[in-house]
């Protein structure tokens, strides 16, 4: 058995019991310290680093009793993030002890200690969830596979826990208690994930139903739809979309919001303001929430924040896009009843548009008069 030294979140007895697939309660686990170390922040990251500090003292824990398939599942959930196990001396009870340490390179330490007792509940909730779906691929995928996954778990994740923390909104008589699930599977994953779910319900009628499922697993995400008051122009954008080549569209390139994935860290306002300088190259002023939903409650996750942006659109329009994520986009400018007249006709065939823009069409003017038209963003 081997003899471990936590210094992170896997001090945190949940996480723990997630990693190893069972209660940790079997573990011995004490106090101890790391000499000349120190445990930091990490940036945008709810994990710390472990640095060289001449003088410090890295608190953790010294945990015995570490069984081959404990070790291997913690090597695979400290290899996702990066982090390789290397021999240490340790403080113990007064005594030195020899001890195995997950080390990473110290990319992106901040100067600022980090200790479990302070880590943030919504960064803990948030990897908690990270580490449920990654553990699930123990012993189906490898720990080089996870690199690829990384966005879309991080993503998943979020989006659970930010349907954990939300009070449900709707009339209805039954809820989360009422559901009982008895299988999770995800036979396919990479930026999105199909789940295989199967699962018993309560019935309006007394009765217990039996549902056997595939969803889309897809992150929270954001739409937005730029708009000038002082012109009355808005601004779309245009690019391919796979879903209605898969559906054999014949015109696949479709015309559509300013839309993106909220990434953890980021508040639905602030990725729309950054997808709108990815997507258009223009800053976004006030902002209005139109709703928040489900954009297809039978087949998919995906939770949308629509929102309509104040903007200036003099000259605004041309082609952009993230390198990194393999976008084409042509960015324009309509006048609001262009754009109308468009929708009327089927040109815009993007729900999230057509809401966004009937959405405005009823409250145009009381936004002009809230935000001023006369006055720049």
């Amino acid at each position: 058995m081997d003899q471990l030294f936590f210094y992170g979140t896997l001090q945190d007895p949940e996480l723990l019991s997630i990693v190893l697939g069972t209660p940790e309660a079997g573990l011995d686990m004490r106090p101890a310290s790391l000499p000349d170390h120190r445990v930091t922040t990490v940036r945008n990251a709810p994990y710390p680093a472990l640095v060289p500090q001449a003088g410090a003292a890295a608190p953790g824990q010294l945990v015995r009793g570490v069984t081959a398939e404990m070790r291997a599942r913690l090597d695979f959930f400290e290899g996702e993030f990066a982090y390789a196990l290397v021999p240490r001396d340790v403080q113990c009870d007064g005594r030195t002890e020899p001890a195995l340490v997950y080390l990473s390179d110290g990319a992106g330490a901040e100067d600022a200690d980090w200790r479990i007792g302070d880590w943030a509940p919504d960064h803990r909730a948030w990897f908690l969830e990270v580490a449920r779906e990654t553990m699930g691929y123990f012993g189906q995928r490898s720990t080089s596979d996870l690199a690829a996954l990384r966005h879309g778990i991080a993503f998943r994740a979020l989006a659970r826990r930010n349907a954990a923390s939300e009070a449900p909104s709707a009339p209805s008589t039954l809820d989360r208690r009422n559901v009982t699930l008895t299988r999770l599977e995800r036979p396919y994953a990479n930026y999105f994930a199909v789940e295989e779910i199967a699962l018993r319900h309560d019935r309006f009628d007394g009765g217990t139903a039996q549902v056997d499922r595939a969803v889309m697993a897809a992150g929270d995400a954001v739409t937005l739809l730029p708009w000038d008051p002082k012109t009355d122009r808005l601004l779309f954008i245009e690019q391919f979309r796979p879903g209605p080549f898969a559906r054999g569209d014949l015109a696949p390139w479709i015309v559509e919001v300013v839309a993106g994935r909220i990434d953890a860290n980021e508040t639905p306002e602030d990725t729309a303001r950054r997808e709108a300088r990815e997507e258009a190259g223009i800053g976004i002023g006030r902002i209005a929430h139109i709703a928040s939903y489900y954009s297809s409650t039978g087949t998919s996750t995906e939770y949308l924040h629509s929102y309509v942006g104040e903007a200036d659109l003099k000259g605004a329009g041309g082609l952009f896009g993230a390198d990194g994520e393999g976008e084409d986009i042509r960015a324009f400018t309509l006048s609001r009843a262009e754009a109308m007249e468009m929708a009327a006709a089927g040109q815009i065939r993007n729900v999230q548009t057509l809401l966004s823009l009937y959405w405005l069409e009823g409250r145009a003017a009381g936004l002009r008069t809230d935000w001023g038209a006369d006055t720049a963003p």
